[in-house]
């Protein structure tokens, strides 16, 4: 990542898939390395840090380990990919396909929703944005089309959270 400044927050989601095949409970994946200038100083600063993933067969333990936080972040990380690729399908004239990926987010926000201890506005709000655009009526207008674009950088860039469609 190139340009990130103090007091942000920036996810890189890693998918690693695991074949089952060695009896490995935990397993070194990489490390992370990270560089940067001390605003302050002009000081140069490194940081690294070794990433590990504890792998297991039991579908229970997977499920009672998983970070919640950061599921919903990998939910709304996939959901957002999918909404960009629903906006390129309905520009090409697709807004079958489009209506059934924003439906698609819509149903795995809310499949989420359903295991989550406390339910998140953010993504309750996402849940309902991508399911009002999957009713849209593939005859609407273009400016309804123009404005849920409008509504989705809005909530790409999180000012959009308490929009309603």
């Amino acid at each position: 990542m190139n340009q990130v400044y103090a007091a942000t927050e920036h996810y890189v989601l890693l998918e690693v898939e695991y074949d089952g095949k060695t009896a490995v409970d935990e397993q070194n994946l990489g490390k992370v390395h990270v560089e940067y200038t001390v605003p302050d100083t002009g000081g140069k600063q490194a940081l690294d840090a070794a990433i590990s993933g504890r792998f297991s067969t039991s579908a229970e333990e997977v499920k009672a380990s998983q970070d919640k936080t950061v599921m919903e972040a990998v939910v709304q990380q996939v959901t957002r990919e999918r909404a960009q690729t629903a906006v390129r399908l309905r520009d090409e004239g697709k807004r079958g396909e489009a209506a059934a990926l924003f439906q698609q987010n819509a149903d795995e926000i809310g499949a989420f929703l359903a295991t989550a201890p406390k339910p998140s506005p953010e993504l309750q709000n996402l849940q309902g944005q991508y399911g009002g655009f999957a009713k849209t009526a593939p005859s609407a207008p273009a400016s309804v089309f123009n404005n849920e674009r409008k509504l989705l950088r809005q909530l790409d860039s999180g000012q959009g959270s308490k929009a309603r469609y």
